[in-house]
């Protein structure tokens, strides 16, 4: 999987993205005198159990917490106090995004599972995004996988995106077709490269796992756990997610949002 960051950026995309919110524990039942503690009840949690009679009787044990984003066809996903958002796209559909050309994204079947493909191969930026433009402090994480680029190029990127707001507003960690990895910056349409380039290990049509860690001015890059790059920026504050390719093609799954 090779993850590519802007090019080219000239197409408009107005997103209006929803804010996702980590779902709340439940709250811990009273302690009941003589009687049966009532549960409590969690925010998208499950109810606390009854406490049993006595003489004094127990509260109710705490709810488990909610969940904070569920997929399309409705299955709980990450804990309210570990994701904010998961997305595996075993529902077939892409509900949870917004993309700049929606018919060159589909949901595709690779191998024993479902991946979310980005298959047109021009030299403009062909991003999906999803969560809230709210969002700050977030770890973007996806298994990727690189199917082609279109030529050879540090301009020909796959890439996962944090703090994206718009077209000229985001950070991106980024794989060109000589599998170098760089974080980048666009803010208010300047782009620069935050960090020299670095070798990814990435081959293209195999999966590996990346991440783009985001918090306050830091900013870290990992592939397959191992920390391969990292910078300070505080151009941009907040805004959520993206996957995206510029003269590539690629598959995406199993992406998460986390607070770090």
């Amino acid at each position: 999987m090779l993850l590519f960051a802007g090019c080219a950026e000239s197409e408009d995309l107005d997103l209006l993205m929803a804010p996702q919110r980590p779902g709340a524990g439940g709250l811990s039942g009273a302690s009941g005198a003589g009687g049966e503690g009532s549960g409590g009840a969690g925010s998208g949690g499950q109810a606390g159990t009854v406490g049993s009679a006595g003489s004094l009787g127990t509260g109710g044990a705490s709810g488990s917490g909610g969940s904070a984003v569920r997929d399309a066809g409705g299955t709980a996903n990450d804990s309210g106090n570990a994701g904010i958002f998961f997305d595996d796209f075993e529902t077939g559909n892409a509900a949870n995004w917004q993309s700049t050309v929606p018919a060159d994204w589909s949901v595709v079947t690779d191998g024993s599972t479902r991946a979310y493909e980005q298959r047109t191969v021009t030299n403009s930026l062909h991003v999906a995004t999803a969560g809230s433009t709210l969002w700050s402090d977030q770890a973007v994480e996806a298994r990727v996988k690189v199917l082609s680029f279109g030529g050879a190029s540090t301009s020909y990127l796959t890439a996962v995106y944090a703090r994206f707001r718009d077209l000229d507003n985001y950070y991106s960690l980024a794989v060109d077709s000589s599998t170098k990895l760089t974080i980048r910056a666009n803010a208010n349409g300047s782009k620069k490269t935050l960090t020299p380039a670095v070798t990814s290990g990435m081959t293209t049509n195999a999966w590996y796992t990346v991440k783009l860690q985001v918090k306050g001015s830091n900013l870290t890059a990992y592939v397959d756990g191992v920390e391969k790059a990292s910078t300070t920026d505080s151009s941009i504050a907040t805004g959520g997610i993206g996957l995206g390719c510029v003269n590539s093609s690629a598959r995406f799954d199993d992406v998460k949002v986390t607070v770090p």
